[in-house]
């Protein structure tokens, strides 16, 4: 009811439009993550709400927007939490200091594939990736590395350290890291291209950005999406050398993770590197045993 009245009351003077909002919220994203909600916004959201003053916008109006987005759960959560941030920055940043219609939203129920990959997945994955392009490659080194799949993506060849060790310069806790390679994952780095400073990546100056295409390519060889998320072949990195017997330190040293205890996080610095080198030889070799399988 007080949705209703609000609607019609006049708007207040000064009072910007939704999409005026999102616009500027959106500009405070950077990457992937601002494509992806310009991409959200655009399709689904603006279309409905982007013309109304923001004291307009009512919880119905979020409301007709997700319904219309059942069938697809990650874009249907996504638009929800994109509606909520809107107004919950435009709060925080005094662009509009009214109530938020979003905040009574829920989101769907994701279908699980943040898991550890099965042998049968990695058989398939292994069979595919040399049609996948970057993604396939990128994805083997994912997996054989255990490293985040936004670093492999953005590995640049300055990062590259022949020893064989691969050097992360860049890193979700903001610290360089080496990363020794096994055999098999040193024969996936690819040929250097002139002006291309990234690994992997299409675009002249910048890193490896095609999850999408390479999700649409699994889908048309295989007529099916593809059943995990690239985060899974970290997950299954870490599982499996821990079925090898790798300690819980030495992979939490593989995986760049902050390290526990005052000790660990400002004392020792040891990054253990041959028992890491023997843990992902160790892993490769499993992994290879498992494909011929």
């Amino acid at each position: 009811m007080l949705n209703m009245l609000q609607r019609l009351l006049p708007a207040r003077a000064g009072v910007p439009t939704f999409g005026k909002l999102a616009m500027e919220w959106r500009r405070t994203l950077k990457g992937r993550w601002s494509r992806e909600a310009g991409r959200i916004l655009d399709r689904h959201i603006l279309p409905a709400i982007g013309d109304l003053p923001a004291d307009k916008v009512i919880l119905r109006d979020c409301s007709m927007i997700v319904e219309a987005l059942t069938a697809t759960p990650g874009i249907h959560n996504h638009a929800v939490a994109i509606m909520k941030r809107v107004f919950k920055w435009s709060r925080k940043t005094g662009r509009f200091p009214g109530a938020n219609p979003a905040d009574d939203l829920g989101k769907l129920h994701l279908e699980a594939r943040e898991r550890e990959l099965t042998n049968a997945e990695l058989r398939q994955l292994w069979s595919l990736a040399p049609y996948l392009g970057d993604w396939g490659l990128v994805c083997r080194l994912i997996l054989l590395t255990g490293r985040r799949p936004g670093e492999i993506g953005g590995l640049t060849w300055d990062a590259v350290v022949y020893g064989p060790a691969l050097y992360l310069g860049r890193t979700k806790n903001k610290k360089g890291y080496v990363v020794p390679l096994s055999p098999l994952a040193a024969s996936f780095l690819p040929r250097r291209r002139d002006g291309h400073p990234h690994l992997f990546g299409t675009i002249e100056g910048k890193p490896f950005n095609g999850w999408g295409a390479g999700n649409k390519k699994w889908k048309s060889l295989t007529r099916a999406k593809c059943p995990w998320y690239p985060h899974a072949l970290r997950k299954t990195a870490a599982t499996r050398m821990g079925g090898l017997g790798v300690p819980d330190e030495v992979i939490e040293r593989i995986l760049g993770h902050k390290p526990p205890g005052v000790t660990r996080r400002h004392y020792n610095f040891a990054q253990r590197l041959e028992e890491q080198r023997d843990a992902l030889e160790r892993w490769a070799a499993e992994l290879e045993r498992i494909i011929s399988s």
